[in-house]
C-alpha cells in the first residue's frame, strides 16, 4: 500500500513538473515574454551603449534557437532633429542556447538588414558615438565579452559619416571576437578574425576569397594595429601600425608588413595571364584621402610569368597612386641562361600598363628569346648576349620597343626545321614587334663576316649589308646551292626569310654543276625567292680565259638570257 502511494505520488511530482516546464515554455513564447524581452533589450542596450534606445518588436523561437529584432533605433550625442546614431530596420540572430553557461555568446548566425549608421566627426575630432557612462554606466561591470558568429551578413547597409555616404553590404563566416571596452581610458580593444569574400562580382571580375584576423585598440577616432594577418589561399600578409581619424573622410594611416605572396594570386587582377612561384615582401604603405604608397623589398626562388622563367630574383619595389605606377629598383635575377639587373617601371596599372624597361644583362641565351624574334624563330640566333637593354613593353610582347648587345656563339642545336645561327660579335639595335632596326652591327657567323646597317623586316627589310666568307656554304639556309669563297656589299631587301640583293660581289671557287668557277666580280642583284639573278659587268676568269656578262639567268640554269664580251678565251679553260 505504502508502495502505491509512493509511486502515486511520484507520478503527481512527475506531472506537476512536466506542466510547469510546459508552463514556462508557452510563458516563453507568448507575447507577455517577448513585450518584457524587448524592454530587458532596450535597457541593456542603453546600459551598454550609453545611447537611448527603441525597440519596436522583439521575436524569438525557442526550439529553432533563433531571435528576431525589428526597428531597433540608438540615438547617440547628435541633436534631436538629426538622423539617429544607428537604426537596424531588422536584427536576425541564431544563438546556441548551451554556450550562454560557458560565459560565451556562440551564434551560428548574425544578419543585419538595411542597416543604417550615422556618424558627426567635429572639428576636436569628437563623435557623436556615446560610452556608457553618459547614462551611469561608468561604475557596472566593464564591456567584456567573447564572442564567435559562423555565419554573419550585412545586407544593403549605408553608413554617413559627416553626411559622405558610404554603402555596406557584406558577408563573412566563423567570426570570433573578444571586445573588451576600457571606460576609464576609452579605448575599445578587440580580438577578432573572420572568413570573408571580397565580392567583385559587379565588375565582372573573380571574387577574393580571404581570412582576416586582428589585435587592435580603438580610441576617439585613431586605431592601433598591434596585429593584422590577411590570408587568401597561400598568400598571407602580416600588418602592424596606426590608423588615424578612422571615421573620417580624412583618414591616414601607416603600416608596416611582411608577408608572402603567392605569384598566380594576381590571377585575380589578370585573369588572361599565367604565373606561378612565390616571393617575400616587407616593407611599409602609407594612405590618406586619394593618395596611397607603398614601398619595401622582393626576394624569390623563381617565378614565372607567361612561359619566362626567373630565378633568385631581388629587388626593391614601390607602387603611387594617384600616378598608378610600379616600380621595381636595383632588380636582379637569373633568366634564359643568364644575369640581369636594373630597372622595371610599370605605368598605368592597373589599366592597359606600358613597362619601361632599364637593364643590364650578361650570358643571356639568345636562342631563348626566339619568342621574341621578329622573324621566322626556325631561324634561331645560337650566342650568349651582354649588353644593355633599354626601351619598354605592354602586354605579352605585343608592342615592344628595345635597344641595346655583344654576342658570343654558343653550341648550336640541330634540330629538324631548324637553322642555327652562332653569332659572335657585336650591335647596337632597335626592336620593335615585327622588326629590328640594326646599327654598326659586326658579327660573325661560322666563317663569314657581317657588318650590318637598317631595318630587318619580315616583309620589307632594307638593310646596308657587307659581308666576307671564306665558305658560303654558311648562307646555305639562304641558297642551297651556296659554296666557295666570296664578298658582297650593297643591300638587303624585301622579306627575311628570302630577301633579295643587290651590290657589287666577288666569288671564287664556287661549283655550278659540274663546272667550277674560279673567278668572278662585277654587280649583281640575286632574288632568292625567285632564285632568278640580273649581272651587270660581271667578269668572269678561267683560267687564262676571261669573259664579260650582262643580263638574267636563273640559278638552275632554266633560263638564260645573257650578253657575253670576251677578247680571250681558250678551249681547256671551257672543258
Amino acid at each position: 500500500m505504502n508502495k502505491r502511494w509512493l509511486l502515486g505520488l511520484l507520478s503527481i511530482l512527475t506531472l506537476a513538473v512536466l506542466a510547469l516546464i510546459g508552463g514556462v515554455v508557452v510563458y516563453l513564447n507568448s507575447p507577455a515574454f517577448e513585450e518584457q524581452a524587448r524592454r530587458y533589450i532596450i535597457r541593456e542596450v542603453e546600459r551598454r551603449t550609453g545611447g537611448q534606445a527603441s525597440l519596436k518588436k522583439f521575436q524569438w523561437n525557442f526550439w529553432q534557437q533563433r531571435f528576431r529584432l525589428q526597428d531597433l533605433t540608438i540615438r547617440g550625442l547628435e541633436p534631436e532633429d538629426e538622423a539617429p546614431l544607428a537604426h537596424f530596420a531588422q536584427i536576425d540572430i541564431g544563438l546556441n542556447f548551451r554556450t550562454l553557461f560557458q560565459r560565451r555568446i556562440d551564434l551560428f548566425e548574425l544578419a543585419l538588414t538595411r542597416p543604417e549608421f550615422h556618424i558627426v566627426i567635429g572639428s576636436d575630432g569628437k563623435t557623436n558615438i556615446p560610452s556608457p557612462e553618459n547614462r551611469g554606466g561608468g561604475n557596472g561591470k566593464p564591456f567584456n565579452f567573447q564572442i564567435s558568429i559562423e555565419n554573419f551578413h550585412m545586407m544593403h547597409g549605408s553608413a554617413l559619416v559627416n553626411e559622405r555616404r558610404l554603402d555596406l553590404d557584406f558577408s563573412v563566416a566563423n567570426l570570433a571576437g573578444v571586445l573588451d571596452y576600457h571606460t576609464t581610458r576609452e579605448v575599445l580593444e578587440s580580438h577578432i578574425r573572420y572568413d570573408g569574400v571580397y565580392d567583385r562580382s559587379s565588375e565582372s571580375k573573380p571574387s577574393i576569397p580571404y581570412t582576416l584576423s586582428a589585435d587592435t585598440d580603438y580610441t576617439r577616432g585613431t586605431l592601433v594595429a598591434h596585429r593584422i594577418a590577411v590570408q587568401s589561399g597561400k598568400t598571407q600578409v602580416k600588418l602592424q601600425g596606426r590608423i588615424n581619424e578612422v571615421l573620417n573622410p580624412n583618414i591616414s594611416g601607416k603600416l608596416e608588413y611582411t608577408g608572402t605572396v603567392d605569384v598566380p594570386f594576381l590571377n585575380y587582377f589578370f585573369t588572361r595571364e599565367t604565373f606561378a612561384g612565390k616571393a617575400a615582401i616587407a616593407g611599409f604603405l602609407e594612405f590618406s584621402r586619394g593618395y596611397f604608397f607603398t614601398r619595401g623589398n622582393t626576394t624569390s626562388d623563381a617565378i614565372d610569368f607567361e612561359g619566362w622563367h626567373a630565378t633568385n630574383l631581388t629587388g626593391e619595389y614601390a607602387y603611387h597612386h594617384p600616378d598608378n605606377r610600379l616600380s621595381f629598383r636595383k632588380l636582379k635575377t637569373g633568366i634564359v641562361g643568364g644575369d640581369v639587373a636594373g630597372s622595371l617601371v610599370v605605368e598605368k596599372l592597373p589599366g592597359p600598363s606600358r613597362v619601361v624597361v632599364d637593364i643590364e644583362y650578361s650570358g643571356i641565351d639568345a636562342a631563348s628569346l626566339r619568342r621574341a624574334y621578329p622573324w621566322d624563330p626556325k631561324y634561331r640566333i645560337f650566342s650568349s648576349m651582354t649588353g644593355t637593354l633599354k626601351g619598354w613593353f605592354q602586354g605579352k610582347l605585343e608592342r615592344y620597343d628595345f635597344s641595346g648587345a655583344n654576342f658570343k656563339s654558343t653550341t648550336p642545336d640541330r634540330g629538324v626545321d631548324l637553322v642555327p645561327l652562332p653569332l659572335d660579335g657585336s650591335a647596337e639595335y632597335e626592336i620593335t614587334p615585327g622588326q629590328a632596326r640594326v646599327a654598326n652591327a659586326d658579327v660573325r657567323f661560322y666563317s663569314t663576316a657581317a657588318k650590318a646597317d637598317g631595318l630587318i623586316h619580315e616583309s620589307k627589310s632594307d638593310v646596308k649589308f657587307g659581308m666576307q666568307s671564306s665558305d658560303l656554304r654558311d648562307l646555305a639556309f639562304l641558297y642551297s646551292d651556296a659554296n666557295g669563297s666570296g664578298s658582297f656589299n650593297g643591300v638587303l631587301s624585301g622579306a627575311i626569310k628570302k630577301p633579295s640583293l643587290a651590290g657589287d660581289f666577288t666569288l671564287q671557287n664556287h661549283l655550278y654543276r659540274n663546272w667550277k668557277i674560279q673567278n668572278a666580280a662585277g654587280s649583281a642583284r640575286l632574288d632568292t625567292q625567285t632564285e632568278n639573278v640580273e649581272m651587270r659587268d660581271v667578269r668572269v676568269t678561267q683560267g687564262e680565259s676571261e669573259v664579260l656578262l650582262n643580263g638574267r639567268a636563273h640559278l638552275d640554269g632554266s633560263s638564260l638570257d645573257l650578253r657575253v664580251q670576251s677578247n680571250r678565251v681558250t678551249g681547256p679553260d671551257l672543258a
